[in-house]
């Protein structure tokens, strides 16, 4: 299973964070994101079995793409798998 490698310490009291899912030209709000899945920020259907995981703290971005399974049913949490975009 691969995992979403660490991110760099924040050595303030507040980070600007900003979880991003991208598919195509559409974006979704992620509102948590662990090694095996994600968390929406709203119950959608999500497109397709892939997309592109953006993980924005401050001026650090990191981007990986992240696969599920298909499902037409809207859902908020998504067991996912996440590889290094080649």
């Amino acid at each position: 299973m691969s995992t979403v490698s660490p991110l760099p310490a924040i050595r303030r009291s507040s980070a600007d964070v900003r979880l991003t899912l991208y598919i195509g030209a559409t974006s979704y709000r992620i509102a948590q994101i662990a090694e095996d899945f994600f968390i929406l920020s709203q119950e959608t259907a999500l497109p397709g079995t892939s997309g592109i995981v953006c993980i924005q703290i401050d001026e650090y971005e990191k981007r990986e793409v992240a696969t599920w399974e298909a499902s037409d049913a809207p859902r908020r949490r998504v067991q996912a798998s996440y590889s290094p975009i080649v």
